[in-house]
């Protein structure tokens, strides 16, 4: 029984790491700022990119627009000073936008309208048709440019536009929509021009927004007031558009053709974010740009009244601003599994601490050779061991020999002399049997697991001599070995003894 147990605690042996403590005052301070640089790396970062969230990205929002005249209209220089010497007209809402959109909307700054030609004789209208349907191809109606008129509509920057916006979440149930959220209108460049506000937002929360928008105005919004509000001309100069009266860069424009003529592309994304302090309260940005090169246009058909009964059909021409809201951004909620995660993914840092220090030790610092000496255990050659004891032991060739154990009676050695005392043990023929014996510090065969066998691991004391003794080369005892040996007594087969002086 006893050595069945001593099996299993070989069988189940726990196997551990050596440290060596390198007691030196310039690695140990390198190893403590690296990791302290790091913890602080690692915990702003969770901060600043809120990695502490579960987040997700935005989706089933909603944008809707409306625009408005300004309240005064006065004629501008360029309906007087344009090239194409066209006057301009006054729109109303819904002629300067002239349909609803999703998430988009077309502001009209040209406008051609066209007649259509007179039906040929041939054509015949059944009564009830619609005007400009027919059933006929020889009655299609003609929009012939000789008899086109071109407009500018007047001042169409001065504008106002309300955006109203809702954002939620698919797997939570983040749920807002704009008028009860903080929003900073963004130019191209990422620089804060406006910031709006809730209305029952406090004084010291609205100087809080004033200084995260660097000066820019602060709208608060009134209570009756959905959504925000700004003009055609903060939208232009946000996208980097400081006139419409610029020339146009798109591929099929004319030569001295400004924007107002062929129209813009701006987009507008509303990215959506969880506030940083506030991970429960969200905020949204407008980050503002155009597309340059790209022009805007839409054909519309409408019925005017005509010189006698029968209405006009003129076609309308219109080339403007077309705005295309983007919804964006990740809207999240705590987690703590996403803190641990993150936390998990970020302990890989910690071993750059320790790679760069072992690098520095090992191959920068004047003391490179002694510091080595202590990281690496050379061991002896286990050639050498294993060719002679089969030359000396034949029938046990298949014997596993363990390294040597280190006895607690050994006192500590330096560095040179530890590198000097690992030398390689001869184990001397069976038939020395004179002299006092003790027990050297290697273990007897292993089991096939690898582990060390309990037999003479022991430290004792044989004939007198110290059990574990260093002094004298070795000898295995084996089955070989006279019972009446003095190498036998006492000791077990596969016991490595060493003969006395």
């Amino acid at each position: 029984m006893k050595r069945r147990g001593c099996e299993l605690d070989e069988i189940f042996a726990y196997n551990t790491f050596k440290t060596v403590k390198v007691r030196d005052r310039r690695l140990g301070l390198l190893h403590y700022t690296l990791i302290l640089g790091i913890m602080g790396y690692i915990v702003a970062t969770i901060i600043v990119k809120q990695l502490y969230l579960s987040t997700e990205e935005v989706t089933g929002g909603s944008v809707r627009t409306t625009i408005l005249p300004p309240p005064n209209l006065t004629t501008p220089d360029y309906c007087r000073t344009n090239a194409d010497k066209a006057p301009c007209v006054f729109l109303t809402a819904g002629q300067v936008m002239p349909q609803q959109e999703e998430a988009a909307m077309f502001i009209t700054t040209r406008l051609t309208a066209t007649n259509a030609s007179a039906l040929p004789e041939s054509c015949v209208v059944p009564p009830g048709t619609p005007p400009g349907l027919t059933l006929d191809p020889a009655c299609l109606p003609q929009f012939p440019k000789a008899g086109a008129a071109l407009y500018y509509a007047a001042a169409v920057e001065d504008y106002t536009i309300m955006v109203e916006h809702t954002v939620r979440g698919y797997k939570t149930d983040i749920s807002s929509r704009n008028g009860d959220l903080k929003g900073i209108m963004m130019d191209s460049t990422g620089t804060p021009i406006r910031a709006y506000a809730p209305s029952n937002i406090s004084r010291d929360e609205q100087q809080a927004i004033a200084r995260d928008v660097k000066g820019a105005p602060v709208v608060v919004r009134p209570a009756n007031i959905a959504g925000d509000i700004f003009t055609v001309r903060d939208v232009l100069n946000a996208a980097g558009i400081t006139s419409l009266d610029a020339l146009s860069v798109s591929p099929s424009a004319y030569p001295g053709e400004t924007l107002r003529h062929s129209g813009v592309v701006v987009i507008v994304m509303i990215e959506y974010a969880n506030e940083l302090l506030h991970p429960r309260v969200i905020r949204y940005n407008y980050h503002i740009s155009t597309m340059t090169g790209a022009e805007a246009k839409q054909v519309s058909l409408i019925q005017v009244p005509g010189n006698g009964t029968a209405p006009i059909l003129q076609q309308w021409s219109r080339h403007g601003i077309r705005i295309k809201f983007v919804q964006t951004g990740k809207v999240g909620e705590f987690e703590l599994i996403a803190v641990l995660t993150s936390l998990v993914a970020s302990l890989a840092l910690f071993r750059l601490a320790v790679m760069l220090v072992e690098i520095i030790m090992l191959y920068f610092l004047p003391q490179r050779d002694t510091y080595r000496s202590y990281k690496y255990d050379i061991t002896e050659d286990f050639s050498i061991l294993r060719s002679t004891h089969e030359h000396t032991h034949p029938r046990h060739h298949h014997s596993v020999l363990s390294p040597p154990m280190r006895t607690a009676s050994a006192p500590p050695l330096s560095a040179p002399s530890a590198l000097a005392a690992r030398s390689v043990l001869i184990p001397k023929p069976a038939s020395v049997a004179t002299g006092s014996i003790s027990v050297s510090e290697t273990s007897p065969p292993s089991s096939v697991f690898g582990a060390e066998s309990c037999v003479g691991s022991a430290v004792g004391m044989v004939n007198g001599s110290a059990v574990g003794s260093r002094s004298r080369p070795s000898t295995l005892v084996n089955a070989a070995t006279p019972a009446g040996s003095p190498l036998a007594k006492g000791v077990a087969v596969g016991d490595r003894v060493q003969p006395g002086p």
